[in-house]
């Protein structure tokens, strides 16, 4: 199925499909794994607790590694708003007290560019990460959100807000 959707993610960045899905794609953030991780799919509340560094292994025993965008950019944004239901500040602030307290080795890795995070993923097994829809590649595999993919009816995580960014 993940095969399927890279191809139509191929497409969409060669212009083989029609504008409003390729819209519709860019405004939606799709999660990534390494191709040789298992997962397929991750209940949000699962994802939450993998991006908080509370779940420390997948279930083969591989170390997770948490990958980022930089602070500022939408997608970081995004993911504050529906993963970790935090501000910046208060995302800062978290992984502060959780690597003094022990809770977490480190902060997740931050990149500036979806290129710096498909690399990433590439290489490490345990590494997950998130992109645009639109700039996913065959380089990594998508996972399932509460059984969806971007484009899916009732995909929980849209770039933009539709209710405003004071959710936290």
């Amino acid at each position: 199925m993940w095969c399927r959707y890279v191809t139509f993610a191929i497409a969409v960045n060669v212009g083989l499909v029609s504008v409003g899905w390729a819209q519709g794609l860019e405004q939606q953030l799709v999660i990534v794994v390494n191709k040789a991780n298992p997962v397929e799919n991750l209940p949000l509340a699962d994802l939450r607790k993998i991006f908080l560094g509370e779940q420390r292994h997948w279930e083969n025993g591989e170390k997770i590694t948490v990958v980022m965008r930089n602070p500022g950019q939408s997608e970081r944004i995004a993911m504050l708003q529906h993963v970790y239901k935090m501000s910046e500040t208060d995302f800062a602030r978290y992984f502060l007290k959780a690597t003094f307290t022990g809770m977490v080795s480190s902060a997740p890795k931050v990149f500036a560019t979806p290129v710096g995070v498909r690399k990433f993923v590439r290489t490490l097994p345990g590494a997950i990460g998130y992109l645009r829809a639109s700039e996913l590649d065959q380089s990594v595999k998508p996972v399932r959100v509460d059984g969806h993919l971007p484009g899916e009816a009732g995909y929980p995580l849209p770039l933009l807000s539709t209710s405003g960014a004071n959710e936290f």
